[in-house]
């Protein structure tokens, strides 16, 4: 594509009308600002579910294989130090990751009608990641950092914590590529 942008399209429309301009060889294909931005939400809603449906299998190849190695006392005490760490990253990433889905779900009628079964599925799915949350892993993340579980219990709440976190990092994996297939259906 080419952009256009001409000294009295910047004049009568402002420059960021004319920026949006966007050619692809015959001015009667333009881009318009509603478009444009229902493209850029869909853009950053797949970007966001990219490094959320990541940082998620990262914690469960990675993170939960080590935990689950550990003494529960270790275990318990790693978890209580190092789980708001996590929580200040998954937590912003996760909610912004489903606004934006939410947002390019909401903007679909402005794209191509084929991308809104994808992002439709996007924005479900991300939502389904994050009701995950408070139903389960607000509780769950409480108990396994204090010190109300015996031994026994630890191994029990890790178990059923592991089984939930790989539930949401399909879930949010699948909605990564919901968005995906949403971009390839718009060329972008």
């Amino acid at each position: 594509m080419v952009l256009r942008v001409l000294d009295q399209d910047a004049e009568q429309d402002g420059l960021v009308l004319a920026l949006l301009r966007m050619t692809s060889g015959s001015s009667s294909e333009r881009i318009s600002p509603g478009s444009m931005l229902g493209s850029v939400f869909a853009h950053l809603a797949a970007a966001s579910l990219g490094l959320l449906a990541g940082a998620m299998l990262l914690i469960a190849v990675a993170i939960v294989p080590y935990l689950t190695s550990l003494e529960p006392l270790e275990f318990a005490r790693w978890f209580r130090e190092h789980s708001p760490l996590l929580g200040r990253i998954m937590l912003p990433l996760g909610v912004s990751a489903t606004v934006l889905a939410l947002a390019a779900a909401a903007l679909v009628p402005l794209l191509s009608s084929p991308q809104l079964p994808w992002l439709a599925a996007a924005a479900a799915l991300a939502v389904a990641v994050a009701a995950v949350y408070p139903l389960y892993f607000t509780r769950a993340n409480a108990s396994l950092a204090g010190a109300s579980l015996g031994p026994s219990e630890v191994s029990g709440e890790l178990r059923r914590w592991r089984t939930w976190h790989w539930a949401r990092t399909v879930a949010g994996t699948l909605a990564f590529l919901a968005a995906l297939r949403a971009l390839s259906l718009s060329g972008g």
